[in-house]
């Protein structure tokens, strides 16, 4: 998934060392389509990006993916987004998955 502030460049070249890996950026829900996998990557800011991925439907699609089985990595602030809970001294977010992460 590419967002505003993410940290693309570091992943994609890591993940295309790895052989038959089709990997693409995606910044819309209807761009997702199928995916064998989703990877939330790095960010620079996790609240603004977490906003961004509502904003544009893209939260909700992932979270209809991992009910439907697809894997879901994060990465750093990708899998900070994964929490039930992202708290920052400014802003408190609810997530899904059972951890709590204070920044």
């Amino acid at each position: 998934m590419t967002r505003p502030i993410m940290i693309q460049g570091t992943m994609s070249n890591a993940l295309s060392r790895m052989g038959p890996v089709g990997l693409r950026y995606v910044d819309s829900a209807d761009a997702l389509k199928k995916p064998d996998l989703i990877i939330l990557p790095g960010t620079k800011n996790t609240l603004a990006d977490l906003i961004w991925l509502r904003q544009n439907g893209l939260e909700a699609a992932v979270k209809k993916h991992a009910s439907r089985g697809t894997l879901i990595i994060g990465i750093c602030g990708g899998y900070q987004m994964l929490g039930m809970t992202l708290h920052d001294p400014d802003n408190h977010r609810r997530r899904r998955v059972p951890f709590r992460y204070i920044v």
